[in-house]
């Protein structure tokens, strides 16, 4: 059990540094060796995590025949179901491309381990790691988390151009009806006072427009 250990223990230093790409098949072997590592170490939680993420990998492996039906270890293998398994995505990279057991993409099955591989713009593989279920922390160069930011400072700058071209619209309409010849006297008053109100409404909302779709232009690097 010792030596096993102390070979666990080496494969799991040396994964980081692992620069050819995975299948899904490895990933599946990879669980399987997570799995009974965790057996061995007495976490039966974890054992049953990596041994359900291997299945859903691979459904037709199974325990050598010298396993009885009643033995702990294929108790512990088949003991989590397969269905009602949830998704969970990951952070997204700054470039480059992430894989997730031998798949590419962001998502992740919760709760369960997994095998991530981050390759460069380039195509190379630049970093893989084993995620417990629930690690989240990556060994990859994350996208700045501002970027949702600026893209809803754009919108914020798209919304309030549209409410300054409505507020012009409101003070040239009244603004031809003040110089009306048929607009009685009486009205010309608040014609004047909507007017001006609309104008100075169009030019704060202009203002902002241009400041919010600058500053999401910033964020953003557009």
């Amino acid at each position: 059990m010792e030596a096993f250990r102390t070979a666990t223990d080496a494969a799991a230093a040396v994964l980081p540094c692992v620069s050819e790409p995975l299948t899904t098949g490895d990933a599946a072997r990879a669980h399987r060796l997570a799995g009974f590592r965790a057996d061995v170490l007495g976490d039966r939680d974890a054992a049953a995590a990596a041994f359900l993420a291997a299945r859903r990998l691979d459904p037709g492996w199974a325990l050598p025949d010298r396993f009885p039906d009643s033995h702990p270890l294929r108790l512990l293998y088949g003991k989590l179901a397969l269905d009602g398994l949830l998704p969970s995505r990951l952070p997204r990279p700054r470039s480059g491309t992430v894989w997730v057991d031998g798949e590419p993409g962001l998502t992740r099955v919760a709760g369960l381990p997994a095998l991530v591989q981050w390759r460069t713009a380039g195509g190379r593989t630049a970093w893989t790691g084993y995620l417990p279920g629930a690690q989240q922390a990556v060994g990859y160069p994350e996208a700045s988390p501002s970027r949702p930011a600026g893209w809803a400072l754009l919108g914020v700058g798209a919304a309030s151009a549209v409410a300054a071209g409505a507020a012009f619209a409101v003070a040239s309409d009244a603004h031809e009806n003040y110089f009306d010849p048929g607009t009685p006297p009486d009205a010309l008053e608040g014609l004047r006072t909507e007017t001006n109100t609309a104008f100075w409404v169009s030019v704060a909302a202009g203002t902002g427009a241009v400041g919010a779709m600058v500053a999401g232009a910033i964020v953003l690097r557009i």
